[in-house]
């Protein structure tokens, strides 16, 4: 392999951990104002 291989694959392999950690980042923050909303409509329950 030379280098431009290595750069290629790594490029790849950079771009599937930030596209993971932005799905990751996206679903807790979607439950978490889920819960928000959860908390807000218990508290006016009350």
């Amino acid at each position: 392999m030379h280098a431009g291989e290595v750069v290629y694959h790594y490029l790849k392999f950079q771009s599937l951990v930030c596209y993971y950690f932005h799905v990751c980042c996206t679903q807790f923050f979607l439950y978490e104002s889920h819960l928000d909303k959860e908390m807000q409509q218990k508290s006016q329950e009350n």
